[in-house]
């Protein structure tokens, strides 16, 4: 008996070895998947990188698991997060990603939002519903060369309102709003560093600091009071928009000049090229700036083209532009102009206009886009015979581009698919660092990974095609 009884401890040993080594790397795990998915994603880019889908599920708070249909709240990285009920904001949020709020969506609380950070020129908003906050911010933390137009950015279709203050903007000149037809911005004050679009309501009950910034979008602000100076050598810009404040003529002010500057562009565009340290202050278009309708020359603001309507919609593989003018006054021709990041615009095209016309005129020109994902930005550029011009509106469409590849569902419970219809393609799954768990080649547009066997946490799955590389990330959920 005894000789029997030294196996039976060696094998009770050995047994507890593998249970004490299982507990341990079960251990090691549960602490890596926790220490990760508290990191967050923040080393993710948000160009390049699918990014996992926040979508509301109910009215509550954003930090709040039950709010949001994964579970967990969305984190500051570059995920994609849908509003469409009342989400109210409990600290101060930065967000990397998108945001769509969709018409039944809100964002409240008296706290601040900021798009793009850490030097990060990156963050977008798409606002249909309301927005309802302390202080909104559009900026990183300076970095790089400016862009016109270019992210972070506000597109802003519904309601805002910055109790405190909106800032758009950085000294290096990133961050953009857009406030299109149909939408309308209040807040007491604006500090400006870099772009603003407007055709929408307004209104800013105390001063518009324009610090090296550009205001257009031939449409109207109602402001308390205006301030120019330069930034970075970039002059405060004022291009086709007009400014009042109801009956009363808002104050303009200009670094560095006179007191007496005066409530019209006449008398502020004397004192427009006033300079410190060589750069000017202000730069104000004579003809389309307006002070409540009056040019600088004291006339009412004009433009020698009516235009009614401008769209761009998909029509197959093509983009269709279309555009409708009211009237027209020695109109040559109009410059079609394209950008793929909302700042630098290219000429694609043009089209003869009519002279002088007062009837209506339909005009439509097709642009192909191929191998490009994101927003597309169009804006028409009108000549007169005599070569001055004006700019329209600028309008966008969402390009889908090359066909993305695709994991579902995700999150995963026993196994992920993943796809990327037309192309042939290799998909190796990897843990959070790096480090690949397995490597598969696709069957007709497809393979599959078992998740079931691998713990919860985050995960990258990297498709490699003709296209290039992209990384999706994959959440296991059991």
């Amino acid at each position: 008996m005894e000789l029997q009884s030294e196996p039976r401890l060696g094998l009770e040993f050995k047994l507890h070895q593998v249970v004490l080594i299982t507990t341990v790397l079960a251990i090691l795990t549960s602490l890596v998947i926790f220490l990760y998915s508290n990191l967050g994603s923040s080393s993710d880019t948000y160009a390049g990188v699918q990014s996992i889908t926040y979508t509301s599920l109910q009215d509550g708070d954003w930090d709040q698991n039950s709010t949001w249909d994964n579970g967990v709240p969305p984190g500051s990285s570059s995920d994609i997060i849908v509003i469409k009920h009342k989400v109210s904001l409990k600290s101060n949020t930065a967000v990397l990603g998108k945001i769509t709020v969709d018409s039944t969506g809100e964002i409240t609380g008296s706290y601040e939002l900021k798009l793009g950070y850490g030097g990060v020129a990156v963050g977008e908003l798409y606002n249909h519903g309301t927005v309802e906050i302390t202080k909104l911010k559009i900026k990183d933390n300076n970095s790089s060369t400016p862009v016109l137009g270019g992210l972070p950015v506000v597109h802003n279709y519904g309601y805002i309102n910055a109790t405190y203050e909106l800032h758009i903007g950085t000294n290096d000149g990133h961050g953009s709003l857009f406030n299109y037809a149909g939408g309308s911005i209040e807040t007491p004050k604006v500090h400006l560093d870099n772009y603003l679009w407007t055709q929408g309501s307004f209104v800013v009950s105390g001063e518009i600091k324009n610090h090296g910034g550009t205001i257009e979008g031939c449409g109207s602000i109602t402001a308390d009071r205006i301030r120019l100076e330069e930034n970075s050598n970039r002059p405060g810009t004022l291009g086709c928009i007009d400014i009042c404040n109801g009956s009363n003529t808002p104050p303009i002010e200009i670094k560095d000049a006179p007191s007496s500057v005066g409530t019209t562009i006449s008398s502020a565009y004397v004192y427009s090229t006033t300079t410190t340290n060589g750069a000017e202050n202000a730069k104000i278009d004579a003809d389309s700036t307006g002070i409540c309708g009056i040019n600088e020359s004291g006339s009412a603001v004009t433009l020698p083209v009516d235009l009614i309507y401008f769209n761009a919609s998909k029509q197959g593989s093509t983009i269709q532009l279309q555009w409708t003018t009211a009237s027209e006054e020695n109109n040559s021709h109009f410059v079609i102009e394209r950008s793929l990041t909302a700042g630098s615009f290219e000429e694609i095209g043009r089209e003869a206009g009519n002279g002088n016309s007062q009837t209506t005129i339909k005009y439509s020109y097709y642009d192909e886009v191929n191998n490009h994902r994101g927003p597309i930005y169009y804006r028409l550029k009108q000549v007169d015979f005599n070569g001055e011009f004006e700019y329209s509106p600028v309008v966008f469409i969402q390009q889908e581009g090359i066909t993305n590849a695709q994991a579902y569902p995700n999150p995963a419970n026993d196994v992920v698919n993943i796809t990327k219809t037309g192309y042939q393609f290799t998909a190796t799954l990897m843990d959070h660092s790096g480090v690949p768990i397995e490597i598969k080649k696709d069957n007709e547009d497809m393979c599959q990974f078992k998740t079931g066997p691998i713990p919860n946490g985050h995960y990258v799955v990297q498709v490699t095609s003709r296209t290039g590389k992209e990384n999706i990330k994959v959440v296991v959920k059991h």
